[in-house]
């Protein structure tokens, strides 16, 4: 084992973005099955094989990423994440929230109601990912929304995720030939795009304005062969006790910023937007806020400076292409905020990054 990971990595344990042991099911039997010590690897994210012997056990979303992220480097594996996702059980034999969420989207009538499902439970196995649905005349986008993207690399983490739902898509299709008609990631491509291409059967793009799955609109009407309409009562109904076990802030919160980050990307960002894709009156979303002592200005704000960063550090997009896609009136704008956060220009702060 490399004597660089001795050091443990600084990890905020009251970050409100946690995921359950169970997001990284196979990674310890994976590592030493290459010859690899996962106790050493878990020391320098601030874990333990303690606490991660129990599936349910919730811990910091950015120690899973930066485990990923070290685990590709130390096994020198480009496609870590996509060979981790091979290990995982059938959706059937997967236990938890998020197994109970893979057999409701299995009971479902169609595909398209199987994924708002997918969409609105997701937080409930990670809350450092959030996914929404979207589509147009041609296609459906499945679409990957990582928070922490600008503090830690997460290409291992989105590798992974788009490999756990182009196989879950594969069951509700009951179709284990299936491609997505492409594969979009916010990454800079790897060294070995083949190895990509050659998993996600088809189009893998990287660079790209969003992480995404997408395939033909029309599989949205699919029916699903499994589907039992008294079962998926009964798993709606659990999973809707879960959710009201789970409400609280970071709940709140994590759901608030999917919509930013969506409404970002469409040009819908207003507090009255947000509070209408959220079902709320914007009254209602005042309060909440006022509660959580949280501000809908700072917080977009905040959510902006987070994809800007993750952009600027991961892809190599023009700013000018960044600030317009993140609806800045103007690069300068974002060159101002970015003095004021880092005390860097986006140029002087990228050059820093890429030198790391």
């Amino acid at each position: 084992m490399s004597s660089q990971y001795v050091p443990p990595i600084a990890v905020n344990t009251q970050s409100m973005h946690f995921s359950r042991v169970s997001t990284t099911h196979g990674w310890q039997s994976f590592i030493e099955s290459l010859g690899l010590d996962p106790e050493v690897l878990l020391k320098s994210v601030g874990l333990s094989l303690d606490i991660m012997s129990d599936p349910d056990n919730q811990i910091p979303y950015l120690a899973v990423a930066q485990l990923m992220e070290l685990s590709a480097q130390e096994t020198k594996l480009e496609d870590f994440g996509i060979q981790l996702a091979a290990r995982w059980p059938s959706p059937l034999q997967i236990g938890g929230p998020v197994g109970l969420l893979m057999q409701l989207m299995l009971q479902s009538p169609t595909v398209g109601e199987a994924w708002q499902y997918f969409c609105q439970h997701y937080h409930l196995h990670s809350q450092g990912v959030g996914w929404t649905l979207d589509w147009d005349h041609k296609y459906a986008y499945l679409i990957r929304e990582g928070f922490l993207a600008s503090k830690v690399p997460s290409f291992q983490t989105a590798t992974m995720n788009l490999s756990h739902v182009m196989r879950l898509m594969k069951s509700l299709r009951n179709d284990e030939d299936w491609t997505p008609s492409f594969i979009s990631f916010t990454h800079a491509a790897p060294k070995n795009r083949n190895l990509f291409s050659h998993h996600f059967g088809g189009s893998v793009r990287f660079g790209e304005e969003i992480s995404c799955m997408a395939f033909p609109v029309e599989d949205l009407g699919r029916k699903i062969c499994y589907s039992n309409d008294q079962l998926q009562e009964l798993l709606a109904a659990k999973l809707d006790e879960l959710e009201g076990e789970a409400e609280g802030g970071g709940n709140f919160v994590s759901r608030l910023e999917i919509m930013i980050r969506q409404g970002l990307r469409n040009g819908r960002c207003s507090q009255s937007d947000i509070a209408q894709q959220m079902l709320l009156h914007p009254k209602k979303l005042q309060r909440e806020l006022k509660v959580k002592n949280l501000c809908f200005r700072e917080l977009k704000i905040k959510v902006r400076l987070e994809l800007a960063e993750h952009f600027i550090k991961h892809t190599t997009l023009p700013l000018t292409a960044i600030a317009e896609m993140l609806g800045y009136s103007a690069l300068s704008v974002l060159s101002r905020s970015f003095k004021e956060h880092h005390q860097l220009s986006p140029i002087d702060w990228r050059q820093q990054q890429s030198s790391k």
